[in-house]
């Protein structure tokens, strides 16, 4: 079972986006580091897997919930891929930088 809640920028009413396109946005575009925080793109829910996120440069929200282990390991194996990209850790150490930034902001401000 595959069902696919959403794939692709679309409005109320379109269809999704095919699996393919998605495949192929996860080879040429780069995955937002910001939803490793909501199951790191693969999240196992007992029998079912959710596989979801969207892209830096490109929206493309994606929402796919599964229990075919096959996709699940083709498109886990896309997103790892994506993830080890320059500019996926590039985007992650700037997310990072900012976040420690406004925790250390939020303290100083108590200090000072």
């Amino acid at each position: 079972m595959i069902k696919i809640t959403s794939n692709g920028s679309k409005w109320a009413g379109e269809s999704p986006d095919s699996i393919e396109v998605l495949k192929q946005r996860l080879k040429e575009n780069t995955l937002s580091p910001f939803f490793e925080g909501y199951g790191n793109f693969v999240e196992p829910y007992g029998d079912i897997t959710c596989i979801s996120g969207n892209f830096l440069d490109i929206s493309h929200v994606f929402d796919i919930k599964t229990d075919d282990e096959n996709f699940i390991e083709e498109m886990t194996k896309l997103i790892r891929a994506n993830q080890k990209t320059d500019k996926y850790r590039e985007e992650k150490n700037r997310l990072t930088k900012i976040k420690k930034e406004n925790i250390f902001k939020k303290y100083t401000d108590r200090i000072f």
